[in-house]
């Protein structure tokens, strides 16, 4: 009896990471002198002197101040003018680039290069480009990129999760869970690195059994539950390769399983239905 197991691309996922941007401006220490010598200036002069002059001072910098504040009236706005200043900001860049991954990939991919070309030594632009490239379909191409950022960072457990991910996407499962169990153990808590480590081991999985090595495909099925109980796929397929070792209700429990997960599940409905006959 034929029972379905369903595809899955993991183009689209990738593992994201947090850069906050701390952007200092060191020229209040500059501005004391300036201030001193204009306050004993005024201490010099009438009281009606002092009071036109610092009204003045006080309007223009009021307007200064509120033209400066359009420039920063959300992160998009301050990351391109600070960008027209000074196009070789490398943090500005990589920041950039992460604001537009989710919105627009292409662009954000255009500010890791730059970013990239204003500081080649700087192992960020690696990881941002190769989860970016991953994401537009172009994991083949985000390979390079991928392999530097785990070159230059070797614990940095992002870097090492989207190499994975990278390779998931190309069906390359073995060296995917390689880097995926990696990064896991670099941080426990890697969510994502959990979820595309369950993926490579469904994969392996399903490799097997296409191969009618059922026995082999088991540990990798329990392997992708254990790191994703929640994966409504690796119970159904689990079920099937039970079903084919004769192991009726044991398989009945995993397929019950993924429809508890998932109750719009076609293939765990049509493969409980097909084991009960």
């Amino acid at each position: 009896t034929a029972y379905e197991i369903p595809k899955r691309d993991w183009s689209s996922d990738v593992c994201s990471s947090d850069l906050s941007l701390v952007a200092d401006h060191y020229a209040y220490l500059a501005i004391i002198p300036v201030a001193a010598v204009l306050a004993a200036a005024l201490s010099r002069s009438s009281m009606p002197v002092q009071s036109s002059v610092a009204a003045l001072v006080l309007t223009a910098c009021a307007v200064l101040s509120w033209r400066q504040a359009a420039l920063y009236v959300d992160a998009e706005t301050m990351y391109r003018q600070t960008l027209t200043v000074n196009p070789d900001a490398f943090v500005i860049r990589a920041n950039y680039g992460v604001l537009l991954l989710n919105r627009s990939p292409e662009e954000a991919i255009e500010q890791f290069r730059a970013a990239q070309r204003a500081d080649p030594g700087a192992p960020e632009s690696y990881d941002y480009l190769c989860r970016a490239l991953t994401r537009v379909g172009r994991a083949r191409e985000a390979l390079p990129e991928c392999r530097e950022a785990v070159r230059r960072t070797p614990d940095l457990a992002t870097a090492r999760a989207n190499f994975g991910i990278a390779l998931l996407s190309l069906d390359q499962y073995a060296q995917a869970q390689e880097q995926l169990e990696y990064a896991v153990r670099l941080r426990t808590d890697n969510t994502e690195a959990h979820l595309a480590l369950a993926e490579a081991h469904l994969g392996l999985a399903d490799q097997r059994m296409s191969d009618g090595a059922v026995d082999d495909a088991i540990p990798h099925y329990l392997a992708a539950i254990a790191a994703n109980p929640r994966s409504a796929e690796a119970h159904n397929n689990y079920g099937v390769a039970l079903a084919r070792q004769g192991k009726v209700n044991a398989a009945v429990d995993q397929f019950r399983a993924a429809l508890q997960i998932d109750p719009a599940m076609r293939d765990a409905q049509a493969n409980l239905d097909r084991i009960r006959r």
